[in-house]
C-alpha cells in the first residue's frame, strides 16, 4: 500500500521596507519647499524626475543624508518660480 507523503512547502515573506522617520521627514521638508516655491504642478514632476545637477531625482537624494537634502534644498531655493510654471 502507497502512503501518501505530505507535501514540502515553502512559504516567503515579502521584503519588508523599513521605516525612517529621518528620511521621511527630509523628503517631506523638500516637498513642501518645492511647492512653495514651485506651485504644486511644477513641483511634483520636477521632484520625480532625474536632475542633470544633481545626478538623481530630487525626493530620493533628499532622502538619502541630511547633505543630500541641503543640495535639494539650494537647488529649489535657486530655481526660478516664473521659469518652473512655462
Amino acid at each position: 500500500m502507497s502512503e501518501e507523503q505530505p507535501r514540502a512547502t515553502r512559504t516567503f515573506r515579502a521584503a519588508r521596507v523599513r521605516y525612517d522617520p529621518a528620511r521621511a521627514e527630509r523628503q517631506g521638508r523638500v516637498t513642501r519647499l518645492a511647492i512653495e516655491r514651485l506651485g504644486a504642478s511644477a513641483a511634483l514632476p520636477f521632484l520625480n524626475a532625474d536632475h542633470a545637477d544633481l545626478g538623481a531625482r530630487p525626493l530620493d537624494l533628499a532622502g538619502e543624508s541630511a547633505e543630500s537634502c541641503a543640495r535639494v534644498e539650494a537647488l529649489i531655493a535657486a530655481l526660478d518660480p516664473a521659469a518652473a510654471a512655462a
